[in-house]
């Protein structure tokens, strides 16, 4: 029978050129990112460690809230569910689904926060905040950079430090929407790389990441095929090689 095996490996060895060639430089960026995934925890990433313990907050007697039925009274709002929340440093009525923030003890409802207790918030959650160099209020939802998608209103406040820290606050409850360091930065661009959205950098299921991921599985399965077929050459060559001097080896039957 006619060996095929190096019409095979012929086959093998030219697809795997190919696709590898087609989709070189995306398998480059994958494993790049996911070397860059591994080096610092994700905690570190997302600044976990830059962030000051809460407090416990002071517990406030009930027979001091504020009604809510007063509340919706007062504010001809109607009947709708209510929290109670330690927010902007005090007790306060977080109406849902109006969005609603009321001062819990007086009653007052709460506007938006301007940028001086903007800062005094976000000086209160960092460890060690260091200068404000920059304040911007938010009122429309960015579609590209550190904040993008983000909910509004809200207020970014920018340090001077090393790790470069914005950091993104609701600017009705005061509450922490992000932090963003240049660790997170770095990250945020190779998970672009990663999942082939450079733009937006969010979605990963796409006609072109499928089809990467696609012909990088081809790749794969070209490239093991190839090695099996060249291991399997070089072993019926080992065991030719050793037949022969086993042959040679052997001691001859003359007259």
């Amino acid at each position: 029978m006619k060996n095929r095996s190096p019409r095979a490996r012929s086959f093998f060895r030219r697809w795997h050129r190919r696709i590898s060639t087609l989709i070189g430089l995306q398998l480059l960026a994958w494993t790049a990112s996911g070397l860059v995934f591994t080096l610092r925890p994700i905690e570190e990433i997302r600044g976990e460690h830059l962030l000051a313990e809460s407090p416990e907050p002071t517990p406030v007697p009930v027979s001091t809230l504020f009604p809510i039925s007063r509340l919706w009274e007062q504010n001809q709002l109607p009947p709708q569910a209510a929290a109670l929340k330690w927010q902007r440093n005090r007790w306060t009525w977080e109406l849902d689904p109006s969005e609603s923030l009321f001062d819990a003890q007086s009653g007052e409802s709460l506007p938006l926060m301007d940028q001086d207790e903007a800062v005094a918030t976000a000086r209160r959650l960092l460890k060690k905040p260091g200068k404000v160099i920059a304040t911007e209020y938010i009122s429309e939802s960015p579609k590209k950079g550190d904040f993008r998608g983000g909910k509004v209103p809200a207020w970014r406040i920018e340090f001077d430090q090393p790790e470069n820290v914005h950091l993104y606050l609701d600017a009705r409850s005061g509450q922490k929407r992000s932090l963003r360091t240049r660790a997170w930065r770095r990250f945020d661009f190779f998970w672009g790389l990663h999942i082939m959205d450079w733009r937006q950098r969010e979605d990963f299921h796409h006609p072109l990441l499928i089809a990467a991921a696609g012909f990088g599985l081809l790749s794969s399965i070209s490239g093991l095929a190839l090695a099996w077929l060249v291991y399997r050459k070089r072993l019926r060559e080992l065991s030719l090689r050793s037949s022969d001097e086993a042959g040679k080896a052997s001691p001859g039957f003359g007259p």
